[in-house]
């Protein structure tokens, strides 16, 4: 699949989405030749701009049928655990008030 900057990607960012620092470093390029900045303020790295949710919608209904999955609540319950664990290793990086906007 190949890469349409001009469709396939949102607006870039100016500032960070998590802590709202305006210091949006260029940081590394990916294989694909996609920016990820880090903000200077929290340290977080970020694809810079992101994929458009068109694109991913896209992306990832080649992986699976969500609707396989839809009549299990077993699988939403695993997904909400694994959202969080991630969310708790952000969260431990970050200031408390910065933390909180997570949850």
């Amino acid at each position: 699949m190949s890469l349409d900057f001009n469709k396939d990607f949102d607006k870039k960012m100016t500032m960070c989405p998590l802590c709202d620092g305006a210091d949006l470093q260029g940081h590394k390029i990916d294989y694909k030749g996609v920016k990820i900045e880090k903000c200077s303020s929290c340290d977080i790295e970020m694809m810079n701009p992101q994929y458009t949710d068109d694109y991913l919608n896209q992306y990832y209904s080649s992986y699976f049928d969500m609707e396989t999955y839809d009549d299990d609540p077993k699988w939403g319950e695993a997904l909400c655990e694994g959202h969080n664990f991630y969310l708790s290793l952000i969260g431990k990086r970050l200031p408390n008030d910065v933390s909180r906007r997570l949850w």
